[in-house]
């Protein structure tokens, strides 16, 4: 399951897409390239397992595979 969310410095969380389109703050947190950048990051699509899944934790991993999650 991809992430879904973006948690905002003051603690509110916004959806990628909603964030991406317009900032729900007086001022963007990151500059909106940087946050293009880390949504793509995201939906890699990739089916087998990459080398960064064998490094991180095993229960890390199978969380981000089954649940929604916020970064």
């Amino acid at each position: 399951m991809p992430a879904t969310c973006f948690r905002c410095p003051d603690g509110g969380v916004t959806e990628i897409k909603d964030c991406l389109k317009e900032c729900r703050m007086k001022q963007r947190c990151l500059f909106l390239p940087t946050l293009r950048t880390v949504a793509e990051s995201l939906e890699r699509n990739i089916d087998g397992v990459t080398v960064t899944e064998l490094i991180n934790g095993t229960c890390e991993m199978y969380l981000k595979k089954q649940k929604d999650y916020i970064v």
